[in-house]
């Protein structure tokens, strides 16, 4: 997130009290209480004092309608704005702001109108950069270039400057003119000894680094800014580059790191009420629980971030959210829920975010429908992947080439393929992004059976570095061949996968040998295994599990259960080269993401979800295969083993619906297929596990009436009305009669 340039001037210094603009607004005395207004304003933006802008807003209300068109109250609601996104509104006060300096350049305030003007230019530019409109950011930035004073002399070296043939290469990337002014206001800044000024245009610098793929150089220039503004009166400036820097460190895979900073970030803007730096920084959160694969959490983050932008009516952080949940179903298999994301954050691209961002988002949608087995994405991930080229964007380039040479993999054209992922691995090697890909690996790992014997093993040895065990899973099993590779690299992950049977009869498998749960000797340590797995992706908190796993028992007797039991399911599950399987995160407890988990539920669920997208768009002889590999996958009841635990009672009724449904659906399919004994066999079967089941036995009276036993299809009917009245006191629905009418009638 950019931080304000606001004004080149120094202010008066922090106010020591803000209570008397209370006492001014309510003495009359506006003059002075417009003043005061702005000073705390101008200190709260340039993070020399701390004021909640909740509180601004509540001062600027109170004002008179007539000293609310003071210039200096209206270029606050302009940043107010511009926090808000509501970018129309901030760029008509900028234009009366411009007219009304304009005016005044020749008068006895011109010192004072040029200043002013600056700001205005450097606003103007900023709003259009981030609206992508190109042609007006660099004029409003080029006129700030002209206004902003000559650099006093001498500088004062209170941080490095920037190379002239590094500011040279900026501005040729650049399409903006946003680095000139940066770059003019960090050497002003620095030649002034203004350190909080220094800091402000450190940390935009560090945004266009940021902007431009390059998170290392970035990172630089960040950490220097936040070194400036640590202990500093004021918070806004400082939650402004630790959102910065928790984002640089997300990109360059430092995500523990990123975690500390945004947690910090957070906190401030909370206190601040900067609803737009929380809602950027739960986001940039839900990226780095996302990296982590700890999927359920990531979702959590991204929808709190989703409501906040809702609430700030952005649309274009509603996007860049969406984008992000799209990517993470991507990487969980979920290619159906990836496109959608990817189609809504398209969607409003058009119409609220940057050029930039809607090809971005125009790729991923490809990305996700090549996923699912569209051949006419590869046609737009190529165009889009040009475009990319074009805007400088490596991260998002690299990762359209992955995705070209998977297309070209299952399309067998093995040269094209090759020369894709080579481009790919040499982006992610020079730009440091090849975390970016590895966290690919899960839903493409075949991609890399194209590297081939001619291929330097140096970058694939790169990528199976960052890898996590599920994704060196997913490529030992798509590319034998890399097994070499990998052991070379001391990260072979079958000694710790496993393979858990939660539909049907529960079981647990290593490397295709069963492990013996009745070696803990403890049902409840299997109880709370069975709990973390149906919780994966998610830390749960420890009163949570105590109230799952010993419902009965007073607090302090759970507690020391729960220890027991904790140490002796890491005794028989953890694996002899030291990852432990339950980890801690904060206040609660959850499967390690660095083991892999192989779940019969997860790939129940993602055929079922791929087959519903297909049929919602028309594409029902893909639906139907990935349906048959959805009811394969369902062996029984989920937890069949343990009926009477309330805990896990709702996945069991959600899933068993979704199954029931699924073989009611295939029941049609068919019957509409010429095969009415295959449907019968099908409603047979669903109502012996739901005998109430209405549908069923529409399904079943079809088929008889194909087959021509129009007699069993009335005793069908009546064996139907006779459940219903037994088991809930109704009638068949009018939809069960008007079909025994029509087989009636010879209809069916």
């Amino acid at each position: 997130m950019k931080e304000p340039l606001a004004l080149l001037a120094s202010g008066k210094g922090p106010i020591r009290s803000l209570r008397p603009v209370d006492a001014l607004l309510e003495n009359g005395d506006y003059a002075l209480a417009v003043e005061a207004v702005y000073d705390a304003s101008l200190r709260l933006i340039q993070g020399e004092q701390n004021l909640s802008v909740p509180q601004l807003v509540a001062w600027i209300e109170a004002l008179p309608e007539a000293w609310r068109g003071d210039p200096r109250v209206r270029f606050i609601r302009v940043w107010l704005l511009s926090e808000q996104r509501r970018t129309t509104m901030a760029l008509l006060e900028l234009d009366e702001l411009s007219d009304f300096w304009t005016g005044r350049l020749d008068g006895p305030e011109g010192l004072q109108a040029r200043r002013w003007l600056l700001s205005v230019r450097v606003a103007e530019g900023c709003l259009h950069e981030s609206e992508g409109r190109r042609d007006r950011a660099r004029a409003a930035f080029a006129e700030a270039c002209r206004l902003m004073p000559a650099d006093p002399a001498p500088p004062d070296r209170m941080t490095p400057a920037l190379d002239p043939s590094e500011v040279e290469r900026l501005t040729a990337l650049d399409p903006t003119g946003l680095v000139v002014v940066t770059v003019k206001a960090l050497a002003y800044f620095r030649a002034c000894g203004d350190r909080a000024g220094l800091a402000r245009a450190a940390h935009n610098l560090g945004h266009v680094y940021l902007d431009l793929g390059e998170p290392a150089q970035a990172r630089y220039w960040l950490e220097q800014a936040l070194d400036m503004k640590r202990g500093r009166p004021g918070e806004l400036s400082l939650a402004y580059t630790l959102d910065s820097l928790g984002r640089c460190y997300q990109q360059l895979g430092l995500l523990a790191e990123a975690q500390s900073v945004l947690d910090e970030a957070l906190r401030i803007a909370a206190r601040l009420g900067m609803v737009r730096i929380q809602a950027a920084s739960l986001a940039c959160l839900g990226d780095i629980y996302r990296d982590r694969d700890e999927f359920a959490a990531a979702l959590e983050l991204y929808h709190k971030a989703l409501a906040l932008w809702e609430r700030l009516r952005d649309p274009g952080g509603i996007a860049e959210t969406q984008l992000a949940v799209g990517t993470l179903h991507r990487r969980n298999g979920h290619a159906g829920l990836a496109a959608d994301c990817a189609a809504e954050a398209h969607t409003l691209s058009c119409s609220y975010c940057s050029p930039a961002f809607r090809t971005v988002a125009g790729m991923h949608e490809a990305i996700a429908h090549l996923l699912l087995g569209d051949s006419d994405a590869a046609g737009q991930l190529a165009r889009c992947v040009a475009a990319l080229m074009e805007l400088n964007a490596p991260g998002e380039t690299l990762l359209g080439y992955w995705y070209l040479a998977v297309d070209a993999a299952q399309k067998g054209q093995t040269d094209q393929s090759a020369g894709h992922l080579q481009r790919a691995l040499a982006m992610a090697a020079h730009f440091r992004h090849m975390h970016l890909l590895a966290m690919e690996l899960p839903v493409s790992a075949s991609v890399c059976g194209a590297a081939g014997p001619g291929t330097s093993a140096q970058p694939l040895a790169g990528l199976i570095q960052r890898a996590s065990a599920r994704g060196l899973l997913a490529l030992l099993q798509a590319v034998p061949a890399a097994r070499p590779v990998v052991a070379a690299a001391g990260r072979l992950p079958e000694a710790t996968a496993l393979s858990v049977q939660l539909l049907g009869a529960f079981r647990v498998l290593r490397a295709g040998v069963e492990v013996d749960l009745g070696a803990a000797r403890s049902q409840k340590a299997v109880s709370l295994f069975k709990f973390l797995v149906a919780q994966r992706g998610r830390a749960v908190a420890r009163e949570q599990i105590l109230d799952a796993i010993w419902p009965e028992s007073d607090p302090e007797s759970a507690d020391r259960s729960f220890e027991v039991t904790l140490s002796t399911l890491r005794r028989l599950l953890d694996p002899p080269q030291g990852v432990t399987l339950i980890v801690r995160r904060g206040r609660g407890y959850m499967l390690n993401p660095e083991v892999p988990l192989l779940l019969d539920v997860d790939r129940f669920r993602s055929h079922l979800e791929r087959g519903n997208w297909w049929l919602h768009r028309g594409q029902s002889a893909l639906a139907v295969a990935e349906w048959e590999q959805a009811e394969a996958a369902y062996g029984g009841d989920f937890l069949a083993d343990d009926p009477y635990e309330d805990w896990a009672a709702a996945d069991r009724e959600r899933l068993r619906e979704q199954y029931l449904e699924l073989v009611l659906q295939l029941g049609d399919v068919a019957l509409d297929g010429g095969r009415p004994s295959e449907a019968v066999e099908r409603a047979q079967r669903v109502l012996m596990a739901d005998p109430i089941r209405e549908a069923a036995y529409r399904l079943l009276m079809r088929a008889h009436a194909r087959q021509g036993n129009r007699a069993i299809a009335f005793r069908d009917l009546k064996r139907c009305c006779e459940v219903l009245r037994r088991e809930l006191g109704e009638e068949p629905m009018p939809e069960t009669r008007e079909l025994a009418r029509r087989i009636r009638s010879g209809q069916v």
